[in-house]
């Protein structure tokens, strides 16, 4: 009766609830079923990822439609003065965020266990969720009565999308809290990063 569909990062983009739903789901199970559909969703995409990442990939092989940016640079001077002075900053970098890490754990620990809630603009559905889980789904029962099935999946949608942006907020304000690893997080988003910032690559 109902479906989720996320993108890779886990952003819920799309609800669909059968317009017969109410012959097959009383309002109580209408939400459990929003519940099981959005789990069923997460576990898909961590199936996935955990797919991709034991599937070998030729060496050197790009990923489609991805230039080899390896053929398109230039290489630095590691030996030279402005490199040494990098390679010492990122040993630094890296010792603060060793020194830091248990402050850093603890946040994302904390993070984890705090409830998150999601409403849509008429705030006539409000989710919870809990380290990523969705652990509640709560309708308001006057509107759920008359509202249209495409409606109410817009709603939730809404919903688990505000909760969605909650929950990344909240992962960037530890980031804000502990610079170091905020820098850390820039240098490995990508190998070009990472090696112009070294002095490898021009």
């Amino acid at each position: 009766m109902v479906s989720v569909t996320i993108q890779r990062d886990g952003m819920p983009v799309d609800v669909r609830l059968q317009p017969e739903w109410r012959n097959k789901l009383s309002s109580a199970a209408l939400s459990a079923a929003i519940v099981e559909a959005f789990t069923n969703a997460i576990t898909a995409r961590l199936s996935a990822w955990g797919e991709a990442m034991a599937r070998p990939s030729p060496a050197g092989e790009a990923e489609a439609g991805e230039p080899d940016w390896s053929s398109q640079v230039q290489l630095g001077d590691p030996t030279s003065r402005q490199s040494g002075a990098a390679i010492r900053d990122l040993l630094d970098l890296l010792n603060e965020v060793d020194s830091r890490m248990s402050d850093y754990a603890a946040s994302v620990e904390a993070s984890a266990t705090r409830s998150i809630t999601g409403e849509n603009s008429s705030r006539t559905v409000r989710v919870t969720m809990t380290a990523g889980a969705l652990a509640a789904v709560a309708i308001d029962a006057e509107w759920l009565r008359a509202a249209r099935h495409d409606r109410i999946a817009d709603a939730v949608a809404e919903a688990l999308a505000a909760a969605h942006r909650a929950a990344q907020d909240g992962r960037e304000r530890i980031l804000d809290e502990l610079p170091a690893f905020r820098r850390l997080q820039h240098l490995t988003e990508s190998p070009q990063t990472l090696l112009r910032e070294i002095g490898l690559l021009r």
